[in-house]
């Protein structure tokens, strides 16, 4: 989460701790409230040492076989965007995840334990309650991309998924990129008062990876009859096994006052849309926070259990909390 540019002034805030309550206080509205997250970044830490410390750990289980979805959420005009997108100087989350994720498959692949890796990409908006498509196949712009009802959301053997979303495959960082650019390009866009560039949409980043691990060759054991014996080293060899993950980057559309943005027309119904989704999605983070401190563990991913254990995170939510420097 990030606090908006003028929104709330004399804000007390540690530099970076790993757990800390942020206090915040505006004067001329008589308010203040503490809020605790994991994590609190003041306005001097780069969205570098930000991906290091809670992204980083996330993108590794991905490359382990565990579905990961990072979202950035905050009110309209906190950088957003820029902390998921980044620029030519501070590139952000979704680069250095993309980053991540291919340079784990090459050194699986090069150290024998993976035989193989592929990725593909998606790329969809959610606007006015409606899913587009914003890398559909043979599309170069957005003319024609929000004509419809948009996409439905269905529930399959593997998970919930877009139906008739493109998936795009990818080799590269750099491929990938492009996409995202022209995906970026196609995305829902508006300005109003408190920011001239305000996303309209809940933009959602897919990257997926289908991997086979290479076989292994175990000691010799009393059961080895069940398996392939392996006649040069006198050891057991299993079988190689396939898994799929999914890495969700998520930018949300931002909360917005209406008494503040002063938006009409197009605007006030894409805010409408805007609030109403951001409170559901509330509401599912309280129903699983609570279901974390009650003890319950989430459900498996279609990929759990392929690989190692995710590195620091055990089907938890964490929610670091980044000051906008502006």
């Amino acid at each position: 989460a990030e606090e908006a540019a003028g929104a709330l002034a004399d804000v007390a805030l540690p530099a970076c701790a790993d757990t800390g309550t942020l206090s915040l206080c505006a004067p001329t509205e008589g308010k203040a409230g503490s809020f605790t997250f994991d994590r609190a970044y003041g306005p001097s830490v780069s969205t570098a040492d930000l991906f290091a410390d809670g992204v980083a750990p996330l993108v590794a289980s991905f490359s382990h076989g565990f579905s990961v979805c990072v979202l950035a959420y905050g009110q309209t005009g906190s950088g957003k965007t820029h902390t998921m997108l980044g620029d030519a100087f501070s590139p952000g989350v979704n680069v250095l995840a993309l980053r991540d994720a291919f340079a784990a498959a090459a050194a699986a692949e090069a150290s024998g334990q993976r035989a193989s890796s592929s990725f593909s990409l998606s790329m969809c908006e959610v606007y006015n309650e409606a899913v587009f498509d914003l890398l559909p196949k043979g599309a170069t712009c957005a003319g024609a991309l929000r004509e419809g009802k948009g996409l439905d959301v269905r529930l399959g053997p593997n998970g919930v998924f877009v139906d008739g979303q493109a998936k795009h495959a990818v080799t590269s960082v750099e491929q990938t990129l492009e996409l995202l650019a022209l995906g970026g390009r196609n995305r829902s866009v508006g300005g109003h008062e408190m920011n001239a560039h305000s996303s309209r949409s809940h933009l959602v980043v897919t990257l997926e990876l289908v991997a086979t691990t290479s076989p292994a060759t175990t000691a010799p054991s009393s059961n080895a009859g069940a398996r392939r014996g392996n006649a040069a080293s006198g050891g057991v060899e299993t079988t190689a096994e396939s898994f799929c993950a999914k890495l969700q980057l998520v930018d949300l559309a931002g909360s917005e006052r209406v008494g503040r943005t002063e938006a009409t027309g197009d605007r006030l119904k894409e805010a409408q849309h805007i609030n109403k989704s951001l409170s559901a999605l509330g509401d599912v983070i309280a129903a699983l926070g609570a279901a974390q401190t009650s003890g319950k563990r989430a459900p498996p991913s279609a990929g759990a259990g392929a690989g190692a254990a995710p590195v620091g995170y055990d089907a938890c939510i964490a929610m670091p909390h980044r000051s906008s420097p502006r």
